[in-house]
């Protein structure tokens, strides 16, 4: 994992890596690879690890420091991303509504997040069959934001359908704004969504489209009797196996522990988090879309300017090459 040390108190020795706005993981200095002069806004690699109070960070090595080259690092490309973040969220800006991908193994509970979010049976569901058959859109509004699920038929039957999920999943990909991937929770492997995550959904995540891995039915995580049934919500052994479940997902996945979203559909657990986190990755995008319009117009009106300066200096230059010269405001023509 990628991060940047936000805070560090030198007398304790410890501080916290800010993995995305607004994550924070803790860590201790003696978790450093090597011993270097910690400073706050170095950019650090680490993995996830636990101490008595919950996750942290381990194997923690510095990767750039913040000076030196500074101006150098942040100067060479700078252009190109820029213009790529433009290009981003300027397509953002022409969307009518922000899709929302949901893909996963057949019975991962597709569907049933679909109806939770909609606090509705929108999307028929069944505890024995498969029952997404076909691509369904659902319309929903979070916080005054249009939003359309893409509920996709599971992978995971046979080869054949693997393949058809496959193709579709290719073909939405390129248009979605954020990616879910659902996984159960009590499944000991995720080599068949690794393998759908490594071949179409890891590019997309590359080029910058928001993803996270939605680990449901968490109830069903032992010791699952415990499961509070009136007030829905775990006990607190599961509450620790939930836990240690999205930080194996995380080292699995290589992904930030920001991205693992575990919840129950069908209990509605923690689907009140996974709405914030949505409606955050669509405040923080329309944000940089507000300001890549503003770097638009700017850039435009610069065009502008440039282009009337050039025309200009054209303009003198044919009456050089004419041998036409101006003096005293008048234009005097030095030859036939």
């Amino acid at each position: 994992m990628k991060g940047k040390i936000v805070r560090y108190n030198h007398e304790k020795g410890f501080g916290f890596i800010e993995e995305y706005p607004g994550r924070e993981i803790f860590f201790h200095v003696k978790q450093m690879v090597r011993e270097e002069d910690i400073e706050v806004g170095v950019s650090v690699e680490f993995q996830y690890g636990h101490n008595s109070k919950g996750i942290a960070a381990e194997q923690i090595k510095i990767i750039q420091k913040d000076g030196g080259n500074k101006e150098l690092l942040k100067s060479e490309g700078k252009t190109d991303a820029i213009n790529d973040e433009v290009a981003l969220s300027n397509e953002l800006l022409l969307k009518e509504r922000t899709r929302i991908l949901i893909v996963g193994r057949t019975g991962s509970g597709k569907s049933s997040l679909c109806n939770a979010l909609t606090g509705s049976d929108i999307c028929p569901t069944s505890d024995v069959t498969s029952c997404t058959e076909e691509l369904q859109i659902v319309d929903l509004v979070i916080k005054e934001k249009n939003i359309q699920l893409l509920d996709t038929p599971g992978f995971g039957n046979n080869e054949l359908q693997d393949k058809q999920c496959e193709d579709l999943y290719e073909l939405l990909v390129s248009d979605a704004d954020i990616i879910l991937l659902m996984l159960k929770a009590d499944d000991r492997t995720f080599l068949p969504e690794d393998k759908f995550y490594s071949k179409i959904i890891k590019e997309c995540i590359e080029k910058g489209v928001p993803f996270f891995l939605v680990i449901n039915q968490v109830d069903k995580l032992e010791p699952f009797r415990e499961w509070n049934i009136e007030s829905k919500r775990p006990s607190p052994m599961q509450l620790q196996n939930i836990e240690y479940k999205s930080t194996e997902v995380a080292r699995i996945f290589q992904l930030p522990f920001s991205r693992i979203v575990p919840i129950s559909a069908k209990e509605n657990y923690n689907i009140p988090r996974l709405i914030e986190e949505i409606y955050f990755i669509l405040s923080y995008k329309n944000s940089h879309a507000e300001v890549a319009k503003h770097q638009i117009e700017k850039s435009d009106e610069s065009a502008s300017s440039i282009n009337a300066k050039t025309d200009i200096k054209t303009e003198e230059q044919e009456k050089r090459d004419k041998g036409i010269v101006r003096l005293f405001g008048k234009d005097i023509k030095l030859w036939n």
